[in-house]
């Protein structure tokens, strides 16, 4: 991969990082659970995830050196564990939301897949 390519994907992937925090500290404080925009920025955390997730992955495939940097993030981001350690949530608590917010997202796609009327 070129140098500036390198960097891009480098640039990309601390991008969808930092949004990833975002989301998390917003959805952590988030006064009513039941408001709409709510399960929006769920299923936009999940998404970051997902596109994080594939970054990684070709980062891991393209340039290892550099992955060596992102492999505890990728393992992490893998198997639903905070980011950050200092989270007040349980792993199991952060895992089951991320496997609701997956679940939320595979129904979703479901639904418009099957190319029924609403």
């Amino acid at each position: 991969m070129k140098p500036q390519s390198i960097k891009i994907l480098i640039g990309e992937i601390d991008y969808k990082l930092d949004r990833i925090d975002y989301f998390k500290t917003r959805l952590d404080t988030w006064k009513n659970k039941e408001d709409g925009e709510y399960d929006k920025s769920q299923r936009r955390l999940g998404k970051l995830i997902d596109e994080t997730v594939n970054l990684l992955q070709i980062m891991k495939l393209e340039e290892l050196d550099e992955f060596q940097n992102y492999q505890e993030i990728l393992e992490k981001l893998e198997a639903g564990i905070p980011l950050e350690s200092s989270d007040e949530s349980t792993d199991d608590e952060v895992i089951d939301a991320f496997n609701k917010i997956k679940s939320g997202e595979a129904s979703r796609m479901a639904q418009k897949g099957s190319g029924t009327p609403k």
